[in-house]
């Protein structure tokens, strides 16, 4: 009652009366009565999103602790001296990728460049391979991270595995990359060299995935 009445009020304000006054606080009521019920399902949507991506960051956590666990005690055989200099330096690399490559941004990056740019960094500071996907996962975020969070601790902690998910989970699909090549122009400040290079890039993971899929 107190809604309607104050509806009325501003109805009258605005000028309305009779017939006009009574459709316009009906409206007006109906729409707010909508509005309520988006905002609840928003607020769901969001605690949705919210639990997965806490799952997906305790699944990151326990991948990272079994990784450590699993290099102390490499560490811990390793009789060879050289081996185990080689460990000790790899580790804080790939605990802490951050200093190294900027976390993933899904408005803003493009997966397969980011993916290219994280093996030139895990290849050019020798992360064993076996390492290369806990390093990843920690630099992702958003939809990219629940990902991870909806794997298996096996696939989680294959790079390969992890890998083919992200990209088929993005599009980076022979369809994708079909579309991303005939729908391809070019980009702000890109020269005519940078443009055959990009569109070139999707023609062949076109043809290398449709050879996969």
């Amino acid at each position: 009652m107190m809604e309607f009445e104050r509806l009325y009020a501003i109805g009258k304000d605005l000028g309305m009366t009779g017939a006009e006054l009574k459709r316009w606080v009906d409206a007006e009521i109906a729409r707010e009565r909508d509005q309520r019920a988006q905002n609840r399902e928003d607020a769901k949507a969001q605690a949705e999103q919210d639990r997965l991506r806490l799952e997906a960051e305790e699944r990151v956590f326990k991948l990272k602790i079994e990784l450590q666990e699993k290099t102390g005690s490499t560490q811990g055989a390793a009789t060879d001296a050289s081996a185990g200099q080689a460990l000790a330096r790899a580790a804080p690399d790939v605990f802490s990728p951050h200093k190294l490559i900027t976390p993933f941004n899904e408005e803003r990056d493009d997966l397969d460049a980011y993916l290219k740019r994280f093996k030139r960094v895990a290849t050019s500071q020798d992360w064993p391979r076996t390492k290369w996907a806990l390093s990843l996962s920690l630099c992702l975020t958003g939809e990219a991270l629940m990902v991870i969070g909806r794997l298996d601790s096996n696939a989680a902690t294959d790079y390969d595995q992890l890998k083919a998910t992200l990209l088929q989970r993005f599009r980076y699909t022979a369809e994708g990359y079909r579309e991303k090549f005939r729908n391809a122009r070019p980009e702000d400040n890109e020269t005519a060299m940078q443009y055959a290079g990009r569109i070139s890039g999707y023609f062949d993971h076109w043809i290398e995935m449709s050879q996969t899929d």
